[in-house]
């Protein structure tokens, strides 16, 4: 997707401290117990029903959407939409018109690699993000932590373990909640080794998982051709070589969603070869001498327009 971070207003939210009590007149739809504090989510939608969870069991389409407002979000065909995963921020009106048109609204979440293997890290990290979830009326949560762990590390296992924790803690508070991991566009690269040094279980991973979603995009994050060239962000082919690749693992398809960039990489030539080859620059990544990150990104519509102009001649 192609997304920017923005941090929006949450929402609101009335404590009173049950000392106050006495000198306080609290409004009906305010119920205060008796502990010391107590915290009432008012619901956003001027639909109270809209804060409602969102059933949904079939075949997914679904977005990441990153900071925008209404005059680009309702033009999306919500016809199609099951989920929209927000990234890295908050929008309760994107909620109520999300849940409206019959989709689910999640949050994205990481946890830093380092906590995996402590059970207490864990259990508050989790903790954290269902308050998180509940306050803001979401439908659930997609972890994407796309972080290097080396084959047969303790991490490998953790991560599995987390997982399932997080979906069994978010289905038992939130029954209807959808929880998913984020993977790359194949488990294995050509050395046979995992993504960007992402040596993840996929299998167990998406045993625990609702479903897996396929990142088939940065297909270039580490390129280990002879020459450094520019190539294609999201290919025909090594997409659905990746998507084979998680079928002979034995993942169920049923438990795959592919995601499609709506943005590509603009490169700089620093030389051109024959058939217009581009050599880019080596910048390594995760111990690669040659990436995309030699480019920048460019969304989708600057490179529609761009195939415009051209009108079929070489851009």
């Amino acid at each position: 997707a192609w997304t920017h971070f923005v941090a929006n207003e949450d929402i609101a939210r009335v404590s009173c401290n049950s000392q106050m009590l006495t000198k306080l007149l609290c409004a009906t739809l305010l119920c205060c117990t008796i502990a010391p504090v107590c915290l009432a989510n008012l619901c956003p939608c001027e639909d109270q029903t809209l804060c409602n969870p969102i059933e949904y069991d079939g075949k997914e389409v679904y977005a990441f959407v990153g900071e925008s407002n209404r005059t680009e979000w309702t033009q999306y065909d919500w016809t199609r939409i099951t989920t929209i995963a927000l990234f890295g921020w908050y929008d309760p009106e994107l909620m109520c018109h999300a849940h409206k048109n019959k989709a689910r609204v999640v949050g994205l979440g990481v946890i830093p690699k380092a906590d995996l293997t402590s059970d207490d890290k864990v259990d508050k990290w989790i903790a954290d993000q269902l308050s998180y979830a509940k306050e803001r009326f979401l439908d659930g949560i997609n972890i994407d932590v796309e972080y290097d762990i080396d084959a047969g590390s303790p991490e490998v296992d953790a991560l599995t373990r987390f997982m399932g924790k997080v979906r069994d803690r978010f289905h038992q508070a939130l029954p209807h909640s959808q929880v998913t991991f984020d993977v790359p566009w194949s488990p294995y690269n050509v050395k046979g080794t995992g993504i960007d040094g992402r040596n993840y279980n996929f299998t167990a991973l998406a045993d625990v998982s609702d479903f897996l979603f396929v990142m088939a995009y940065d297909e270039r994050s580490q390129v280990f051709d002879t020459d450094c060239l520019a190539q294609a962000n999201s290919d025909l082919f090594w997409t659905a070589g990746g998507l084979m690749a998680y079928l002979k693992l034995g993942v169920d398809p049923d438990k795959m969603v592919l995601g499609l960039p709506w943005y590509g990489y603009d490169y700089q030539c620093v030389r051109t070869g024959p058939d217009r080859t581009c050599f880019i620059k080596e910048v390594p990544f995760r111990n690669v001498s040659c990436s995309d990150a030699a480019g920048v990104q460019v969304p989708y519509v600057e490179i529609k327009h761009l195939v415009d102009i051209s009108r079929g001649a070489p851009i």
